[in-house]
Order: structure tokens, then C-alpha cells, then sequence
């Protein structure tokens, strides 16, 4: 009745609220312009703009993944104002959401209150999400908020965990939520996962020289709140 992205996007709204609550902060009213960097389809976009419905969104990702989230959020609000930056518009004063092609997100310079990315930046270089992080500070993001592997077993690009990167300007803590991470939440479609299966994958980690090992690092899925330095 309820899929696992759902339960996601619920855990992550859950842990702001906790974090910033703990920070004696209200999230509705000090964070009204939102920036998630790799909205994918827009899922946390709904929800977060359904629980806050004044708020103001920024979403940065590849051209062509703005186009799920464009055409999911017009069907989802009908009544708000959704624009392609730089084809439709360029302030996020004239609209409710800003969908940013990410080659382009350089360009924008208007006050971010709260950043947010989930399980996109654990894809990228380290260089890729420093670059994040530090256009995030430099338009005077108060809080960034990050549900990802603090470093990816499957990316050797990744050379440094997240939460080190966005250490570098940010006061970064991290948010203990569950005890199971929310990509194992349906556990009986683990136990079934046949061999074949787990043993292709082995080899291709084998052929990619993916060797990282598992024991000596940390590769669970954690929330991470940076408060602006």
C-alpha cells in the first residue's frame, strides 16, 4: 500500500524535523526556500511542499530527469507555478518551483535557506559534490541535509566520505534515525534475490577492481545536518 520511496521521503522529513527541532529551529519558518540537488522524479519535493505548502523550491538535476519532475509536479499542483530556468524563468520570486539543469546552476544566485540532497550525491566524484556544497554556502544555505552511503562501495570516485566534504563548511552531525536503513525495509525480496544474481554482481565488482573493504568502512545509508558556519 505504501512503496519504499514513501517511507524514505517520510524518514528524511522526520529527521530535519528532529535536527533542527534539536537546534531550536522551526523548519517551516526559517527554511522557505528549499534546494534539493538530484530531485529525480520530485517524490520529497511533493511531500515536503504538501506538509509546508508556503515554501519555495529549487530543484538542480540532469536535463533530462527535470523532465519526470516537471511533468509529475504540474499534474500534482495544479495551482502552482512550475518553471524551467532560463526557458520559462530565472527568479524563484516569480514562480513555486525552479528546475535548474545543473549545467546551469552556476548562474543562479538567490538565498537558499535549507539544501537538501537524498542518495544522489553518493553517485558523484568528490569534486562533483565539493562543487555542491560549496555553491550551497555561497548562497547562504543555513542547513544541508544529506540522506546518502557516507561513501559508496560501487564508486571509487567518491574518495571522500560526504560528511567530511560538507565539514569543510559546514557544522556537520550526524541524525540517528532507524536501526535498518530504508533499502532494507523490504527484506523478504533480499532473502529471494537468487544466486545468479549476487554472483554477477561479484564479478563485475571483480572487473571493475571494486575492492574496497567492507570491514574497514563505513557504507550504511546515514542522515547528515550541516548548519552554515
Amino acid at each position: 500500500m505504501v512503496n519504499k520511496d514513501t517511507l524514505k521521503f517520510f524518514e528524511c522529513i522526520i529527521a530535519l524535523n528532529k535536527s533542527l527541532s534539536a537546534q531550536q529551529s522551526n523548519i517551516q519558518k526559517t527554511h522557505h526556500n528549499v534546494c534539493e540537488i538530484g530531485a529525480g522524479w520530485g517524490g520529497f519535493a511533493y511531500y515536503y511542499s504538501t506538509i509546508f505548502p508556503n515554501s519555495k523550491y529549487v530543484i538542480v538535476d540532469l536535463p533530462e530527469t527535470l523532465i519526470f519532475s516537471y511533468l509529475f509536479l504540474t499534474e500534482a499542483f495544479p495551482h502552482k507555478k512550475i518553471k524551467l530556468y532560463d526557458y520559462e524563468e530565472t527568479s524563484l520570486n516569480n514562480c513555486d518551483f525552479l528546475l535548474i539543469p545543473n549545467g546551469k546552476f552556476k548562474e543562479f544566485d538567490e538565498e537558499i535557506n535549507l539544501g537538501v540532497n537524498i542518495c544522489s550525491f553518493q553517485e558523484m566524484t568528490s569534486n562533483q559534490v565539493k562543487e555542491y556544497v560549496n555553491k550551497l554556502h555561497d548562497l547562504n544555505c543555513k542547513h544541508l541535509y544529506s540522506l546518502n552511503r557516507n561513501l559508496n562501495i560501487n564508486n571509487l570516485s567518491l574518495e571522500t566520505s560526504i560528511s567530511s566534504i560538507m565539514s569543510n563548511k559546514f557544522i556537520t552531525s550526524e541524525i540517528e534515525m532507524l536501526k535498518i536503513p530504508y533499502s532494507d525495509l523490504n527484506i523478504d525480496n533480499l532473502k529471494s534475490k537468487s544466486n545468479l544474481i549476487i554472483s554477477i554482481k561479484k564479478i563485475i565488482k571483480l572487473l571493475l577492481k571494486i575492492n574496497r573493504n567492507p570491514s574497514k568502512v563505513n557504507y550504511k545509508y546515514q542522515h547528515f545536518l550541516g548548519t552554515k558556519t
